[in-house]
């Protein structure tokens, strides 16, 4: 006898950063409510559950290929029930730089596709890239991949994930940015600690395919330490320098720490010498932040990104040192395209007297067809709108049964209720916290739903 079928369809959502990816989920749950399906939010600790319940969800929504073969036995994952959706949380940049297809690619597809290992991919039903240039890449090099890219542009800048701006632009305050997860790591890790262990190892690889024996060395940052190290060093003096100097020009400072760095030293430290600017909370989001800003500076970031689809013009520090570029190499972000369309003077004096033109400061043509290519800007105002059509899509033909929503409100959500209830207890004897580590408890659920509800719309 066959199991009766139901309209209401169970999508699971990996929240990987609370602080960066649960306003995308808070917003596509409000969306797929509209076609009366429900979202179900999990993290790095409720995927452990996966391997048992994963039947339950007609589609499971992961950031990359590589989180299946984190949570699944790789032999099994060509036998997973779900269907199988990738929702980018990071596809700008460097990692987006059609230059570089190798660099694209192994982000995009991960370096278990690259190295001849292909059941993650071969299992995903859908890929959603945030802009035309990454998906191009895709399906040029691996045709037969085509027609599972779709382009839905940046989903933290749907509309509805975006703070309505309320602060006035006398009370607007100087951003600064910073991007110093070396020498300040948020787990905690000594940068001679982490000197050692990268240099104790040879070269280290994207990717390597023994088969093929095609290949792709590591030059990023975090890959290249002792570089790293150099420019990070330069940009906390330049950061210092340049807020004494804004200080005593009479503007207020407002500094946003980077989320892979340790933000209790940076406000113990900025305490202890007695420097008077705002700190922002590492649980405020960007985009709220970046709008009380009358320009953001700092090192090259794919944060200007942000800035710029926000109306915010952001000022690079990477024209202070002469002597960085040497450190450079060819996948910092310092060369991802937009940087070239961004002002970068060539001392604290001059970005001091920009501060006074920025809110006169224009979008320039070239940098808007980066935004475009990359993030799909300006049409990534109904982002979430786009993934929900790609889901309905490739669900047309899915029905969900009673079974997998009794087994849904009466086992998955007690156990997750349980196991959660649990490592909450336990949350104070952890020696680092993070934006990974938190649990699927109800007031974060609840926290979570409220993102979207209560935010005022932006009406870009």
């Amino acid at each position: 006898m066959r199991e009766p079928q139901v309209k209401r369809k169970l999508i699971y959502f990996h929240i990987d950063e609370y602080f960066r990816d649960a306003i995308t989920a808070s917003v596509l749950k409000l969306e797929l409510e509209k076609k009366g399906w429900t979202l179900v939010y999990g993290n790095r600790f409720t995927s452990r559950l996966l391997r048992y319940f994963e039947w339950i969800f007609d589609a499971v929504i992961l950031p990359k290929p590589h989180f299946m073969q984190a949570y699944f036995e790789y032999e099994k994952i060509p036998k997973l029930q779900s269907k199988y959706v990738m929702l980018y949380t990071e596809n700008i940049g460097i990692v987006a730089h059609d230059s570089y297809p190798k660099m694209v690619l192994k982000f995009a597809l991960d370096k278990e596709f690259m190295e001849g290992r292909k059941n993650c991919v071969e299992k995903v039903s859908a890929f959603c890239f945030w802009g035309r240039q990454v998906s191009d890449v895709i399906s040029n090099e691996y045709p037969e991949l085509s027609d599972r890219c779709y382009v839905v542009g940046h989903p933290r800048h749907d509309r509805r994930a975006i703070y309505k701006s309320i602060t006035s632009s006398s009370d607007k305050t100087i951003g600064l940015i910073s991007r110093y997860c070396t020498l300040n790591d948020y787990l905690l890790r000594s940068p001679l600690e982490i000197l050692v262990k990268r240099y104790i190892k040879d070269d280290i690889y994207e990717y390597r395919n023994d088969q093929s024996g095609d290949s792709l060395k590591c030059e990023r940052r975090g890959d290249t330490v002792a570089e790293d190290l150099y420019l990070e060093a330069v940009d906390v003096k330049n950061t210092i320098l340049l807020i004494r100097k804004l200080i005593n020009s009479g503007y207020k400072v407002s500094f946003k720490v980077h989320p892979r760095e340790n933000y209790e030293a940076w406000v113990s430290i900025m305490n202890s010498v007695d420097l008077k600017i705002d700190i922002a909370g590492p649980r405020v989001p960007f985009s709220k932040w970046v709008l009380q800003q009358r320009c953001v500076i700092g090192p090259p970031s794919t944060s200007f990104y942000d800035s710029l689809m926000l109306g915010v013009y952001p000022i690079s520090m990477s024209g202070l040192d002469k002597k960085s570029s040497q450190f450079i190499n060819k996948m910092y972000e310092e060369n991802n395209k937009l940087m070239d369309h961004i002002i970068a003077p060539d001392s604290i004096d001059k970005i001091v007297d920009l501060v006074e033109q920025a809110s006169s400061l224009k979008l320039p043509v070239e940098a808007e067809i980066v935004l475009k290519s990359e993030a799909d800007y300006p049409d990534c105002h109904n982002s979430v709108q786009k993934v929900g059509a790609v889901l309905e899509k490739i669900l047309s033909v899915s029905k969900s049964t009673p079974r997998k929503i009794i087994f849904y409100y009466y086992i998955y959500t007690a156990t997750v209720c349980m196991l959660s209830y649990i490592g909450s207890l336990l949350e104070p004897f952890r020696q680092t916290t993070n934006s990974s580590k938190f649990y699927m408890t109800r007031s974060v659920v609840s926290n979570i739903d409220k993102m979207a509800r209560e935010n005022k719309v932006n009406k870009r």
